[in-house]
């Protein structure tokens, strides 16, 4: 479900930036984060752990 899509992404790469994220570094954890976001119902209960985030991005 798309619901909370790009709030997932937004949260993510903000989140990534605020960490200190090169730009490009920050669109690929948010493009993860809404990835992730999108194989679940809802829009809050949709939104991945940081471990989750960091294990698709680990997988390539």
């Amino acid at each position: 479900e798309t619901t909370g899509a790009g709030d997932a992404f937004n949260g993510g790469f903000a989140a990534a930036l605020a960490q200190g994220a090169a730009p490009l570094e920050a669109v690929r954890f948010g493009c993860a984060t809404a990835a992730i976001s999108v194989t679940r119902a809802g829009a809050a209960a949709a939104m991945p752990q940081l471990a989750e985030i960091e294990d698709l991005l680990a997988r390539g």
